[in-house]
């Protein structure tokens, strides 16, 4: 019997898995949610190039699946370690881009990717599948970035799992639950402070602060109520 753990980091902490399963569906939600570019209903968006479309609408979802997969052969790219430390090998696929990008003036290029299209779907669903029912041979790290449109600060997520040897390694990790996963863990921690002497008062607070609102309402006959991020009310 293996006496390894699997241990997961992100931005929402770390846990510990033993168990394929659970493993899996830790991975399944906040690894593969971070992976663009593998799902059909992306592919409209993917598309979308200022008022222009990339490519022909009806080749979308293959031309953008085809991008995603041939990363794979990008020197330390993420994708491709991943599937290696599920024994999965890459899929091999032509060049199909026209120096690096979809040309409208020859568009046999959007034609043959989209001949492969079932092709990659096997190989991304296996890709999936593998992640979600078995445990990696090797740790790994997915590091995905973006901007926030609203605010323009740039966000970082990074997702960790590393294999730890228990025979070779000492490893102490307290207040963890091994096979827990994320959403797990979260809802256990909002039901302890829900049901804590805190989380009891700050809902009599919020209870009371509420009615204080509604008389000064209808008291002056406001039907309108706001609230800022902040917590800042407005009535009107």
């Amino acid at each position: 019997m293996s006496n390894k753990i699997y241990t997961v980091e992100s931005n929402d902490g770390m846990t510990i898995f033993n168990d394929a399963e659970a493993l899996g569906m830790e991975l399944r939600d906040i690894l593969l949610r971070e992976v663009d570019g593998l799902w059909e209903e992306e592919a409209y968006h993917w598309n979308i190039c200022g008022d222009e479309y990339q490519v022909e609408p009806k080749y979308a979802f293959a031309c953008m699946l085809y991008e995603t997969l041939t990363k794979n052969y990008q020197k330390n790219n993420q994708l491709r370690n991943i599937a290696h430390c599920y024994d999965l090998t890459p899929l091999q696929l032509p060049l199909f881009t026209t120096n690096g990008y979809w040309d409208w003036r020859d568009m046999q290029g959007m034609k043959d990717c989209h001949a492969r299209l079932d092709e990659m779907v096997a190989f991304r669903d296996e890709f999936v599948n593998r992640i979600k029912t078995r445990l990696p041979s090797n740790g790994f790290t997915y590091k995905n970035s973006g901007y926030n449109h609203r605010t323009g600060d740039e966000w970082v997520r990074t997702v960790t799992v590393k294999v730890v040897d228990l025979d070779k390694e000492f490893f102490n990790a307290p207040k963890v639950k091994i096979n827990q996963t994320t959403a797990a863990r979260v809802e256990e921690e909002h039901w302890a402070h829900y049901n804590s002497k805190e989380g009891k008062a700050e809902r009599k607070a919020a209870a009371e602060r509420q009615r204080e609102i509604s008389m000064t309402m209808m008291e002056n006959g406001w039907h309108n109520m706001s609230m800022d991020d902040d917590g800042t009310v407005r009535i009107w």
